[in-house]
């Protein structure tokens, strides 16, 4: 997120980090509505304005509310003239809106009455996420919108949970580049979204986790049909309905964190469900069966391959038909007799730091030849040459986000894993 947007939750000192919920947006004071963080101390900072005229970022709108008689108009700006350039300079904004709220319950979605018009360039986003007592992020869910809608429509953030929660954090900005910098829109000024009404959806049932759950390379056939996955089920599986065996190349950030992983998985065509049947379970895959990796902000599935990093997870359907937590294999690279390829168990591979700024150095059980940096769509975007067991490669030129590094030794092994470019 953008440095203005903690600048202003700490001018704001809002009223307690868990202040009341006001999800009708009902309650104003000073302009702001009550329990919220807003931008709208920028406009004690610079002239703020859509590119023509004076704006407020978060505005009490009184004309066409769903609930009561108010509802939320935030809308993104120009800063100008700004009198802390360090902090905020000047620049085009996106509204954001913010708070969050102490619950230990797990619930199946969030639903926000809205009404927007976003530039073209541009797309407004709602974010939920949960954390748990350490603040280590256990759950999400958002929802882009982009166009322009004249009328109230309500629309679902559906949840996806990995761990116990503690409390919850909802964002709401009128452009998703100030909250997720690497997202591919352009913040434009004047554009708008309402929010009205947010409601808290069904609280899902807990279903327990699998355990130890093991990915081999258990023939040499060239194709999927090499790689097996066993896990161990939970003693209890009153509260489970199915569990779906899903492969995701190596270094995918957070799988477990997709919108919807219940829809991703069945518009990726997998077709790997397994039924509770009180015993432990051994999934083999078929040459038809796929691996999802991420290009853009989009999976996108492939078949499954040889000679590429992967990671098998495991995600456990709830009685309600929520899947909720997951639990992930070992890396694994599947190769026959003469690729070259390796899993990580034959030579250890390690880079630090992870994450890493500028430089990062990959440290090899072995003598490499050369050592490269893969993005996420398969580009190769930095490589070297090496004559040792060391080697130090400049990323500070990418972009933040997931990369890979794979390194080629002197006996033709070959190790992909991931890193994080700050």
């Amino acid at each position: 997120m953008k440095k203005i947007y903690f600048l202003a939750a700490s001018l704001l000192m809002s009223a307690g980090v868990f202040a009341q919920t006001n999800f009708g947006f009902e309650s104003w004071t000073n302009g702001n509505p009550d329990g919220w963080t807003t931008l709208n101390v920028v406009t004690t900072i610079g002239d703020v304005t859509d590119g023509a005229n004076p704006v407020i970022p978060a505005a009490e709108e009184t004309t066409g509310a769903t609930e009561g008689s108010s509802f939320l108009k935030a809308t993104s700006f120009n800063l100008a003239n700004s009198s802390n350039t360090q902090q905020a300079p000047n620049g085009d904004y996106g509204s954001v809106v913010f708070q969050s709220f102490p619950s230990t319950d797990k619930y199946e979605d969030f639903s926000f009455d809205v009404t927007y018009d976003i530039q073209t360039s541009d797309t407004a986003i709602l974010y939920v996420e949960a954390v748990d007592a350490n603040d280590d992020v256990v759950g999400q869910g958002f929802i882009r919108v982009g166009g322009s809608e004249s009328n109230f429509t309500t629309v679902t953030v559906p949840m996806s949970y990995t761990g116990d929660v503690a409390s919850y954090f909802i964002a709401i900005s009128s452009s998703e580049k100030e909250l997720f910098s690497n997202f591919p829109s352009t913040t434009a000024p004047g554009s708008w979204i309402g929010v009205d009404n947010i409601q808290l959806g069904n609280v899902l049932l807990e279903a327990p986790n699998v355990s130890n759950v093991v990915a081999s390379d258990i023939s040499n056939n060239g194709d999927g049909t090499d790689l097996q996955v066993t896990f161990d089920v939970p003693a209890d599986e009153s509260n489970i309905t199915a569990y779906y065996a899903v492969v995701f190349e190596t270094g995918v950030a957070s799988p477990g964190m997709a919108a919807d992983p219940a829809a991703l998985m069945t518009n990726a065509n997998i077709t790997t469900e397994i039924t509770p049947n009180g015993s432990n379970q051994t999934v083999n895959f078929t040459a038809s069966d796929i691996y999802l990796t991420i290009v853009g902000n989009s999976f996108v599935p492939n078949p499954i391959v040889e000679d590429v990093s992967f990671t098998v997870y495991i995600y456990t359907e709830g009685a309600n038909g929520h899947v909720g937590v997951f639990a992930s294999s070992n890396e694994i690279t599947l190769t026959s007799p003469g690729t070259g390829g390796i899993n990580d168990n034959v030579i250890s591979v390690t880079a630090y730091p992870n994450p890493a700024a500028d430089m990062l150095t990959v440290s090899m059980s072995e003598n490499a030849s050369s050592v490269s940096v893969i993005s996420m769509d398969g580009k190769v975007v930095a490589t070297q040459d090496v004559n040792g067991t060391e080697a130090t490669i400049n990323v500070s030129s990418l972009n933040s986000g997931v990369y890979f590094y794979e390194v080629a030794t002197e006996k033709g092994n070959i190790v992909r894993k991931s890193f994080v470019k700050k």
